[in-house]
């Protein structure tokens, strides 16, 4: 926490690493799909979508805990 407050560009830094971590956990959950062999290309945007559909729900949830930690 301490060097996200002395350091001015953290916020962005931060994101632009989000963003990779997200675009290698999606190829390597894609490369997975393929491996297995489930439908062959078609199962790579059924696991996308279920992948963000995991990550709505960790949303929303972590969303609801600090509605509820706040009142």
């Amino acid at each position: 926490m301490r060097a996200m407050h002395a350091a001015s560009d953290a916020p962005a830094s931060m994101t632009i690493a989000a963003f990779s971590l997200g675009n290698a956990v999606g190829a390597g959950i894609g490369g997975l799909a393929l491996r297995a062999g489930w439908w062959r290309c078609a199962s790579v945007p059924v696991a996308g979508a279920v992948r963000a559909f995991v990550g709505f729900v960790v949303i929303w949830l972590m969303c609801d805990r600090v509605r509820v930690a706040a009142d």
